[in-house]
């Protein structure tokens, strides 16, 4: 990657090599939906912004070229993400919630309202857009490993009294509309895959 966050030749070697060997589908590993917000570890790729779409264009054909599928993983670190990369940005949980274990020590997250819920929906449906542009066929949404999606489905972390908290069909609901939106952004044929732990 770039310092940028951006695709570069040997990213798109080591994954060709995958392709060539006879797989199915090839998942680029996981990607940022919003860099300002939603970041952990900043060595992966960024898909919030149009300059990513030529890069991956030329990883996604070399995947294509070997018969595989080109898929791409999108993520956010929601109340995961790290102070030292979002850079002063606020960092979102579904409640109120402690970090502990952290270099600046216990962080305290507020509840994210609907609004940014609506705008993160939109973020991960222009993430998949973007990808769709560059030649990618599927996206995985990471809904694993405490990610935001994963931080909404789980009665550990999701306290919330609204609609999308409470009844595991309320909790699911944040991931649903994820996929629906990037349904209605990319069309019927475009794949979706789940990671769920």
């Amino acid at each position: 990657l770039t310092r940028e966050n951006i695709a570069t030749e040997p990213l798109m070697a080591y994954y060709e090599a995958k392709a060539r060997g006879g797989a199915a589908v090839v998942h680029v590993g996981e990607a940022y939906v919003d860099s300002k917000h939603g970041v952990d570890i900043p060595k992966y790729l960024a898909l919030d912004t149009d300059e990513c779409v030529s890069p991956l264009a030329t990883v996604a054909d070399a995947i294509s070229k070997h018969g595989a599928v080109p898929s791409i993983e999108l993520m956010h670190a929601g109340m995961f993400s790290s102070q030292s990369y979002v850079e002063g940005n606020e960092i979102w949980a579904p409640s109120e919630t402690h970090v502990s274990g952290t270099k600046a020590g216990e962080r305290l997250h507020g509840a994210v309202i609907p609004e940014i819920i609506y705008q993160i929906i939109e973020q991960y449906a222009e993430a998949a857009k973007r990808v769709q542009k560059a030649g990618f066929k599927m996206v995985l949404l990471h809904g694993g490993h405490g990610w935001l999606l994963n931080q909404f489905l789980s009665p550990l972390v999701n306290h919330r009294t609204d609609k999308w908290g409470g009844s595991p069909e309320n909790r699911a609901r944040f991931a649903v509309m994820v996929c629906d939106r990037i349904k209605e952004v990319c069309g019927k044929n475009f794949l979706i895959g789940f990671r769920l732990s």
